[in-house]
């Protein structure tokens, strides 16, 4: 009986010893497994790096982004090639601008066969035509400080529909952006009102 026992103990050792390597041989698996899926971040492409820069600050870095218009490249006469297909097929969300800034955009999208939302940074901004034509807008709403918002707002609404489990983060970063830009809106109006009216002159590149 004694003899039973102390064989089937050993047995016991030798399968604990067994598993145990196993475990260890299989840690190095299981890592990278876990390394892979907690690195493996969802992929928002923007058309400009405007909207990156906005996208980056409401989601910090929980997520890959891109602009397929390098800084300093003028996105109304932009001309996309091979790379920039590959950056919209492989995107999770693509933000543009609207407005008829990138008007390349939506033949790019179709060429690619992309499966990501699309969402427009502009949705629900009045445009603002310019010259005699009526189809001459400005689309460069962004540098309104409040029109601005609205760019936050419809971002990060994209962005909490996207990564749902970083709602917290990109809410909590958007009303600090919203109470920023305000402030730059106030501040503006504040120093506009310090300039006699007849000293009011605006003068733009184009």
């Amino acid at each position: 009986m004694r003899l039973l026992i102390q064989g089937f103990l050993n047995g016991v050792k030798a399968l604990t010893k067994a598993l145990f390597s196993l475990i260890l041989l299989l840690l190095p698996f299981f890592g990278l497994l876990s390394q892979s899926i907690h690195f493996e971040k969802p992929l928002v492409v923007t058309t400009n790096s405007i909207l990156k820069d906005m996208v980056n600050q409401l989601a910090g870095d929980k997520l890959h982004v891109t602009s397929i218009v390098p800084i300093g490249i003028d996105p109304h006469n932009f001309d996309p090639g091979p790379s920039e297909l590959v950056s919209i097929s492989k995107a999770d969300l693509i933000i543009i601008n609207g407005l008829n800034l990138e008007t390349w955009i939506m033949g790019l999208i179709e060429q690619s066969s992309t499966a990501a939302r699309i969402d427009t940074a502009t949705k629900g901004i009045k445009p603002l035509y310019t010259g005699r034509y009526l189809s001459a807008m400005d689309p460069h709403a962004w540098l309104d400080p409040i029109l601005g918002k609205e760019y936050i707002r419809n971002i990060s609404n994209a962005l909490s529909t996207l990564i749902p489990y970083a709602v917290e983060i990109i809410e909590f970063n958007r009303d600090i952006l919203l109470s920023e830009l305000q402030a730059v809106h106030s501040f503006t109006k504040e120093k506009l009102r310090e300039i006699p009216v007849d000293k009011q002159i605006l003068i733009t590149s184009h």
